[in-house]
This record gives structure tokens, sequence and C-alpha cells, in this order.
């Protein structure tokens, strides 16, 4: 275990991490997400689960921050990682394919061969076959697309919510995969339940419940502004379900639950 005190401008930056098609769209989508958060940690809790029970009233900003818990998993850095191997795997399995069709026309015309080595080049540009990183950040969305999309974020933002305030004199935990959904059992009749939380700060945190674990008033039930039990669940979580790296504003936060996780806690990844 090894744990480091950085800034938070030194933790997570990437360059060419996406399209330029999908950075535009992600550059509007947050300037969005950063008004709501900004209004959201500078609310009282039992203001905005207030207006979280007005499920009309609350539509936009549940589809807003639908999109931002799933986004922000989708183009995280653990989440990332480990797709990458299949993203590699796909990138030099469609760079030997196309030389291998290149060398079939050559070798049948050979008179092509200039004309055809000219083609095999702008190929290579355009799909960036011969760069691991363009050709993962050309293929790899860092968010949803299509009716599927629309119908998966649907699924998020009609779930029963809840915001909660960290127990006293403890921190929320995040890392490099921040936002966390969890189905709550393989047996059949849980098979439609899920449950997501996301630390918006140390100090704040989203919950939710999807599918049929939802409740009929909209609003996740209330766990007393989270108990130092649901306090460690919580961390547990984000720790257990992180690839490589977990961020703290305490120290400590991630020692206990490192030590809650070798212990009597287990979460399940999904």
């Amino acid at each position: 275990m090894g744990i480091e005190v950085r800034s938070i401008h030194d933790v997570e930056v990437a360059r060419n991490a996406y399209s330029v098609e999908n950075d535009k769209i992600l550059t509007k989508r947050e300037g969005v997400w950063s008004q709501i958060l900004n209004t959201i940690r500078k609310s009282d809790v039992a203001e905005l689960n207030s207006y979280l029970a007005d499920r009309e009233g609350s539509s936009k900003l549940r589809a807003w921050l639908a999109r931002f818990v799933v986004d922000s998993a989708l183009r995280s850095r653990g989440l990332r990682a480990r797709v990458w191997k299949a993203t590699e795997e796909m990138r030099r399995t469609h760079r030997e394919e196309s030389e291998a069709a290149i060398e079939d026309v050559i070798e049948q015309h050979p008179a092509s061969e200039r004309e055809m080595r000219h083609v095999a080049s702008i190929l290579k540009e355009i799909t960036h076959s011969d760069n691991e990183q363009k050709y993962a950040a050309v293929t790899l969305d860092p968010f949803l697309r299509g009716k599927e999309g629309e119908r998966l974020y649907k699924w998020y933002e009609e779930g029963s919510w809840r915001f909660y305030s960290a127990a006293e004199s403890r921190k929320f935990i995040t890392s490099d995969i921040p936002s966390t959904s969890l189905l709550l059992g393989p047996e059949p009749q849980y098979r439609n339940w899920m449950w997501f939380t996301m630390p918006l700060s140390a100090d704040l945190q989203l919950l939710g419940l999807c599918g049929d674990a939802r409740v009929e008033s909209g609003l996740a039930p209330t766990m007393n502004e989270l108990s130092e039990k649901n306090m460690d669940l919580a961390n547990v979580c984000m720790l257990q379900n992180a690839e490589r790296f977990i961020y703290s504003s305490s120290r400590h936060e991630i020692i206990r639950a490192l030590e809650r996780t070798a212990g009597e806690w287990t979460v399940s990844r999904q």
C-alpha cells in the first residue's frame, strides 16, 4: 500500500484522451455540471432532499445528474484502464487486417502498389491504428449514445435518490472510478435492483436506488445522515470498485477503508 500527498492538480491529467467531437460535447456538458455542482455544494442537504422529493420539479436536475453519474464512470481513468486490453487487441487486429488487405491487392495488381501504399497511410492516419492513445480516444466514448444509452440514463434518472452529509469528523473517499454502481444480488428477484453512490465532495454524497429497488416516494430512505457503519460501507464500496487509485482529503479514511475491506466488509464488484 502506498499513500502520497499530492496537489489536486497533479492527480488526474491526460492529454488527447478523447476525440475532438467528444471533447466538444463534454465541454458543453461540463459547463452545466459545474454550475449544478457549485449550487449543490452550497445548499443545505435537507433542502436538497426536499427538492428531490418533488419529482416533477427536480426532473431536469436528475436528468443532468444521471448523466454526470454515468459519464463520470465511463470517462474515468480506472474504467478506461479496464477495457484498455480489449481496445488494444482491437487496434492490433484492425491494423493487421488492413495491412493484409492492402498486400493482397498489391499482389494481385503490382502496378497499384504506390497508390495502395498511399491509401494505407491515409487509413492509418484516419483510424490511428498505429497510435494506442489516439485509437483509444476515438474508440472509447466517454458517454452513452443512441436509444440504448438514453434508456440507461433514464433508468438512473428515474431512481430514488438522496443526498447525504458525511458523519461528524468523517470524510468520503473517491477513486479512479468515482461513480460506483452495484447490482444488489444475482438472484432472479434482485436482478433489476441496483444501488449507486457517488461522492460529490469530501462532505457530500449522492446515493440512488434504481430499477425495482426504487421506492414509491421517489426519495431514497434516510440513513441517519450516514452513521459510522454506513460511512464505512460507502467508503469500502468506493475502495473496492477502484481500479488502481484512491483519493481522499483524509489519510485516516483510506486506512480505515482498507482495514474494513480486509476484515468483515466485502462488497462484490459488478
